[in-house]
């Protein structure tokens, strides 16, 4: 999936299902099962990771090219000596 939130709710729907799975599940079973579990958990965070660091990512782009175009304005109304 390329949408973040659809692999989210992917693997929250595979935990559900292999927490129920485990409930009647045997030892070995159950340890791979939380072996499986653990694994979704830490693609969730990842997934969630990367949407936080993109989202921060283009809040500083935003700032920067406000800053820059609030600074070319203020700049550009000054005369230089260089123009005539």
């Amino acid at each position: 999936e390329s949408n973040s939130y659809e692999k989210v709710a992917k693997a929250l729907g595979k935990i559900k299902e292999l927490e129920a799975k485990k409930a009647g599940a045997k030892a070995p079973e159950k340890n791979e099962l939380n072996r499986q579990i653990e694994e979704l958990n830490r693609q969730i965070q990842a997934e969630k990771k990367a949407a936080k660091d993109k989202i921060t990512e283009l809040e500083i782009n935003f700032q920067n090219e406000r800053l820059d175009w609030n600074l070319q304005s203020l700049l550009g109304s000054y005369k230089y000596a260089a123009q005539e």
